[in-house]
């Protein structure tokens, strides 16, 4: 069975301008080549210099509303045995309505925190969550659960005037 996908035009619109607020906050002086990954792949885009891979999500609520975060497990862990296959960092870019964060999934570099870091030492873990109203039985599925804390929360950066 082909699952539907669900992203809309709108949904690359926001990853991307998402995307941006990330670039920027690596580098406000040097504009940072991306591309968009195909379709169905684990992850939504990866950059050049640096090179890093970048898993985006959008959501329509304050970044307070919820002291979690939750994602698919099956995603992270694609996303994760890609980055330990290539050596690139990879990245979950998070924006709420007011704000938006980071969170390294997986890092070459021992010293960085991931969400890997956070499983391993118990302040992360696996629960089966997912959204309902689809219909659909495949979006419920094993996700791992941190606090939000964990983020490193940004304010939106008025990038049209940049």
């Amino acid at each position: 069975m082909t699952r539907p996908i669900y992203e809309t035009p709108q949904d690359l619109t926001n990853q991307e301008k998402l995307l941006r607020q990330a670039l920027f906050a690596l580098n406000p002086r040097q504009s940072i080549k991306y591309t968009r990954s195909a379709d169905l792949a684990p992850y939504d885009y990866v950059t050049e210099d640096p090179h890093i891979i970048f898993e985006i999500k959008s959501r329509n609520l304050r970044q307070d509303r919820f002291d979690t975060y939750k994602i698919s497990a099956q995603k992270i862990d694609r996303i994760n045995a890609l980055g330990e296959e290539s050596g690139l960092p990879a990245v979950l870019v998070v924006g709420w309505t007011d704000k938006w964060g980071w969170m390294p999934l997986y890092s070459p570099r021992q010293e960085v925190t991931t969400l890997k870091t956070l499983l391993r030492d118990g302040e992360a873990q696996s629960c089966t969550w997912g959204r309902t109203d689809r219909g659909d039985s495949y979006d419920v599925e094993k996700s791992y659960e941190w606090p939000i804390r964990r983020f490193r929360i940004f304010e939106y950066a008025d990038l049209e005037k940049k």
